[in-house]
């Protein structure tokens, strides 16, 4: 059994925004089988740390965690007709993929009911935050290092042997794809221009196979967790859209896939090759702050501190309301 849960805390102790730091742990160890920095605590957090964990241990037999709203649904929202006839609520994200892998889930309703990972997250707060603060981390990405590097100590340290040495987990069958099951998935109808959308993001279907379109069937849209989004009919897919340049993922609000956001981090481009060209010696070139659109506004403030008292004219304006006559002042 593996328990996994989420510790806010000030990891960077101010160098940095406030980072919520995801873990699985072995149960019967005590062992951090597997921890990352993120942003906030959310599905797609949990759907990370579950792949990444398969990857790196195998399968388990149960997840224990709290009641957080990435494994299961807290709304009040009347069950749909599926629901009904089906006799439960639709699994989340991570339900699903847990389901799909064959691991069960258990739920805690008490901090006490985890007492592997709190104790875990207790000796990080303390230990694994003066090794960040050696390291001067300040960013997400120098925590993430520091933290990998840290794992294979804390596990020596406070992980204890197994009374069985045998392993407990599953290999992963090789028909099981697991960039896919640990992904969103939604089943979306296509539209009449053969397109599908999830919020902001519209994945363009080309033809298929006749040179028919698939408006108004119903397809399987998955986003994974590199921002792919890829269009499945039938198990086949059909299409592919790969994640924009200069773009980064942001979960969205209530557990339901990402958002794309603009990457404040500048791009570097490789210079194009340049001639050397021999520019002539005479060559007058104008600096930004004496270029004429620049200086008109401050020749403009000039003369109207040298004039102050500009022309005015009284133009009468005749308008037919009443045969009434307006005076308005006009300056040129």
């Amino acid at each position: 059994m593996i328990q996994v849960d989420a510790s806010h805390h000030d990891w960077l102790e101010g160098r940095g925004s406030r980072l919520a730091l995801l873990g699985a742990v072995d149960d019967a160890t005590g062992a951090l089988v597997h921890a990352f920095f993120q942003e906030r605590e959310d599905a797609a957090g949990y759907l990370r740390l579950l792949r990444d964990s398969v990857r790196t241990s195998g399968i388990p037999g149960a997840w224990y965690s709290d009641r957080h709203g990435s494994f299961q649904r807290n709304d009040k929202d009347p069950r749909t007709l599926a629901e009904q006839l089906a006799g439960r609520r639709e699994p989340t994200q991570v339900g699903r993929a847990l389901e799909t892998l064959g691991i069960r889930h258990i739920v805690a309703y008490s901090p006490q009911a985890k007492g592997r990972v709190e104790r875990c997250w207790g000796t990080l707060q303390d230990r694994l935050v003066k090794e960040l603060r050696r390291a001067f981390a300040a960013t997400i990405d120098d925590a993430n290092v520091v933290l990998a590097a840290y794992i294979p100590v804390y596990n020596a340290r406070f992980a204890h042997a197994a009374g069985d040495a045998r392993p407990a987990f599953r290999p992963l069958p090789k028909r099981f794809d697991l960039d896919a099951i640990c992904g969103f998935h939604y089943e979306r109808n296509v539209a009449n221009d053969n397109t599908v959308r999830v919020a902001e993001r519209c994945v363009q279907i080309p033809p298929g196979p006749r040179k028919r379109g698939y408006a108004g069937l119903r397809v399987q849209l998955q986003e994974r967790l590199d921002g792919r989004m890829l269009v499945f009919h039938d198990g086949r897919q059909i299409a592919e859209q790969a994640m924009p340049d200069g773009m980064q993922l942001r979960p969205r609000a209530r557990q339901r896939g990402f958002e794309l956001l603009r990457d404040p981090r500048p791009r570097v481009h490789a210079a194009p090759p340049t001639e050397d060209v021999e520019l002539p010696a005479d060559l007058f070139v104008p600096l930004i702050s004496e270029h004429p659109w620049r200086l008109a506004p401050l020749l403009r403030r000039a003369d109207k501190k040298k004039n102050p008292q500009r022309q005015r004219a009284e133009v009468p304006l005749s308008i037919p309301s009443r045969s009434t006559i307006i005076s308005v002042r006009i300056s040129k």
